[in-house]
């Protein structure tokens, strides 16, 4: 089309289709599509981060209410911490290789932004 165009050809049908199929157009927004899909994908990771970071502040709450009455706790409440810690981790794995998909390689601000505690023992 842009060929015809620059060589001076002139015809309806040519400028029908020119305006029913900027290519440039048509590219730009499949490009801001892009952006704005990998833009979503990085916010769900984010907010899978979030959700196995909430779990894992509950669990460890739980855990901390039996210390602080002096119970026992019981050993599948200290697994079941560790398991959402693993969870959390993968999650923030996962986070950082979506960042890394699209550029930032500095990641050091993850941990502030999405401290995990150390696993928790009997």
């Amino acid at each position: 089309m842009d060929q015809l165009t620059d060589e001076g050809y002139d015809s309806p049908y040519l400028d029908r289709l020119r305006r029913r199929l900027d290519v440039y157009q048509a590219q730009d927004e499949l490009e801001k599509e892009i952006l704005q899909e990998m833009a979503a994908a990085v916010g769900r990771a984010e907010e899978k981060v979030l959700v196995a970071l909430l779990e894992l502040e509950v669990q460890g709450r739980r855990i901390d209410r039996w210390e602080q009455e002096g119970r026992p706790v019981p050993a599948e409440e200290i697994q079941a911490f560790n398991a959402k810690r693993r969870v959390a981790r993968q999650r923030l794995w996962e986070l950082v290789i979506h960042r890394e998909a699209l550029g930032f390689r500095n990641h050091r601000i993850l941990e502030e932004f999405y401290p995990i505690p150390p696993p928790r023992r009997a």
